[in-house]
């Protein structure tokens, strides 16, 4: 009886101590790791929400870039720290649901070493060419490449816009397709404005400047609706092909271990800042949408994605650079 009482006792003083460690946290600076290049989407999504955390938690959040391999250098530098919340990773939502299928021996698990916090907003994604292809419908385009040789850029073998192509591919038996890999976002784009390649299927955020300017035309948006800044771009599925409906989204992950009522009051920070109309009009104005998920919701998130692309990579042999 007396181990019984004294277990309780025990539990009951763990409680109070991570309650205890939850409200007084943060009680130094916090760092948050970004895994791709200053610059970038995650890195200017993530000092827009520091901005906003450290006002309302009176706190330095900080960014630490640290690159490479797609991102799981960064991510798993994060979760190797320790798992006192004061140490997260930005994270996008191939470095959890496609590296586990690109590479062959990861750094981290996902599923271990993981502890997701929240999801506050997604890119769209959309099939756009350069004015010159003689198409104006994804089934234009589809007819036009069993013709002839449509060369797709891509950030780099791997990459959202490689896996997506393929699909489109493999959809449609477009053999003569051409994937054309390069080193980011940013040069896939500007190739593409440059008449070098033909297609991209690209996140709107590195492409929205250069539709608006007429110097590439969009052909469908891979959404569920018609997106508000492009009103006159028709979905994929409008266009009879609902298979064509993917996101890219962003989110913050911490260690596996991280106390989950730090865990919850930092997705329930986010969740507040990812509300503002200030920051809803950030997202707007260049290519981004609200997506807001809790720590349950993203785990679920990774598995439905994971679940959905993972066969498919396998099965078309693409492999990471």
């Amino acid at each position: 009886m007396n181990n019984i009482l004294r277990h309780v006792a025990a539990l009951g003083l763990a409680f109070v101590c991570a309650a205890a460690a939850a409200q007084s946290w943060p009680a130094r600076p916090v760092k948050t790791i970004n895994p791709f290049p200053a610059g970038g989407p995650s890195d200017v999504l993530g000092r827009l929400i520091n901005e906003r955390l450290s006002q309302r938690l009176g706190q330095a959040f900080v960014i630490e870039n640290r690159v490479g391999a797609s991102g799981n250098i960064g991510v798993d530098a994060a979760l190797k720290s320790a798992p006192d919340g004061y140490t997260f990773a930005w994270v996008v939502d191939f470095v959890l649901v496609f590296n586990p299928f690109l590479y062959p021996r990861m750094p981290f698990d996902v599923e271990k070493d993981l502890q997701p916090v929240a999801t506050f907003a997604a890119t769209e994604v959309a099939l756009v060419v350069h004015p010159s292809v003689p198409v104006k419908t994804m089934a234009d385009l589809i007819g036009h490449a069993k013709q002839t040789q449509v060369a797709f850029a891509s950030a780099g073998a791997g990459s959202p816009g490689h896996v997506f192509g393929e699909l489109f591919k493999r959809e449609f038996n477009l053999a003569q397709m051409l994937h054309v890999p390069y080193k980011g976002n940013a040069p896939a784009s500007q190739s593409i404005v440059a008449g070098e390649t033909q297609a991209f299927f690209g996140a709107l955020p590195g492409t929205i400047a250069n539709i608006r300017a007429g110097k590439l035309r969009p052909l469908a948006v891979f959404s569920r609706e018609r997106l508000p800044y492009l009103p006159e771009v028709p979905t994929a599925r409008e266009q009879g092909f609902p298979k064509f409906e993917v996101q890219n989204w962003f989110g913050i992950a911490a260690p596996a271990g991280t106390p989950r009522e730090i865990v919850s009051r930092m997705a329930q920070e986010i969740a507040t800042v990812a509300r503002e109309p200030e920051f809803l009009g950030r997202l707007e104005k260049t290519g981004f949408s609200s997506h807001a998920s809790n720590p349950d919701e993203m785990r679920a998130l990774i598995r439905r994605d994971a679940a959905r692309w993972g066969e498919f990579i396998r099965s078309a042999g693409i492999r990471a650079e």
